[in-house]
């Protein structure tokens, strides 16, 4: 049986570790979640809710969409219509339903915000 893939956002959060010079214990308690449940979510046994991805945020000072922003590509000109949709392109099935459920959460909050 093969290893699911890690989750971007436990890339993101695992890369954030090293820069930061934070351990997993150290994450443990920042966050509360259990040292166990940190070490199975970051080799990617255990999926985190929702409300650990909260927590982890929280505690990082960080906001879930940064992990989207982090490994932007310093030539990608968001305003080039062919740049986005090749990058669209690259992205797996999940991933493409990720960005449409961030699209359309983001249109809700504008038109909530405009009335």
């Amino acid at each position: 049986m093969s290893k699911k893939p890690i989750h971007p956002f436990v890339i993101y959060i695992k890369r954030l570790l090293i820069e930061r010079g934070i351990s997993y214990s150290d994450l443990s308690e920042m966050t509360g979640i259990g040292l166990g449940t940190i070490k199975h979510i970051m080799c990617g046994n255990q999926c985190m809710t929702l409300s650990m991805r909260d927590t982890l945020c929280y505690a990082l000072n960080i906001k879930p969409l940064d992990a989207l922003l982090y490994d932007m590509p310093d030539n990608l000109d968001p305003a080039n219509p062919a740049a986005l949709a090749r990058l669209i392109s690259e992205l797996n099935k999940e991933q493409r339903y990720a960005l449409a459920g961030l699209i359309l959460t983001m249109a809700d909050a504008n038109m909530h915000q405009s009335n």
